[in-house]
């Protein structure tokens, strides 16, 4: 990403506000968190997110209050986008009425977040994620055929080495898939060609 987008995080479970800091963070976004109201507003006088993501209800000051609040500060350029468990009709006209721009549920994917939060940094992530796909999928195929070098050798000491090597890339390959913000779809398409190699493996593991 050429330029760095900010956001910052409020939300009173800090597990989760952590959560959703760190998925950014590994999307390639300078994302912090925060766990009340009221010094979300400070820190985002402070640090002049792109945008802010926040539960509506807080302690201290609610989300409500808080995004009128950074609002009438910081103007019409900060995005501000609801992080919430309630997603009723009422709810999203009681958002809209407080100043967010968009209202996101806790379900929601983490590439649903970036849309909703800036459909560039979205485009911009998902090329980067298609790259990386790409780069784990060659990972597989090659594992692949290692695999079926390793059924014909004779030698047993080949077969062992080519085995244990595919152990350390088929684990390369599932390190980066959990760094990735990956659609379950995707995730999952991906981790049954994985299972299906690992099994390969295991049949012919090193005595």
């Amino acid at each position: 990403m050429s330029a760095t987008y900010s956001v910052l995080v409020a939300d009173a479970d800090r597990d989760c506000a952590d959560a959703i800091a760190l998925l950014l963070n590994r999307s390639g976004i300078e994302a912090s968190s925060t766990y009340d109201g009221r010094e979300a507003i400070m820190l985002a006088e402070r640090l002049h997110p792109c945008a802010v993501v926040m539960e509506t209800q807080m302690p201290c000051v609610s989300g409500y209050e808080a995004a009128r609040e950074m609002r009438q500060r910081l103007g019409l350029g900060l995005r501000l986008v609801a992080y919430t468990q309630f997603a009723s009709h009422a709810e999203r006209m009681r958002i809209a009425d407080a100043g967010f721009d968009a209202c996101v549920p806790k379900t929601a994917e983490t590439l649903e977040l970036l849309r909703v939060m800036s459909p560039t940094v979205h485009d911009t992530v998902v090329q980067s994620i298609r790259v990386n796909v790409r780069q784990m999928r060659n990972q597989l195929t090659l594992a692949g055929s290692l695999l079926d070098h390793a059924d014909i050798a004779a030698d047993s000491r080949v077969r062992n080495g080519i085995q244990a090597f595919l152990g350390t890339r088929i684990e390369g390959v599932v390190a980066s898939m959990s760094g990735l913000p990956l659609a379950a779809a995707e995730r999952a398409e991906l981790w049954g060609e994985v299972e299906a190699l690992r099994e390969r493996v295991q049949r012919y593991a090193p005595s």
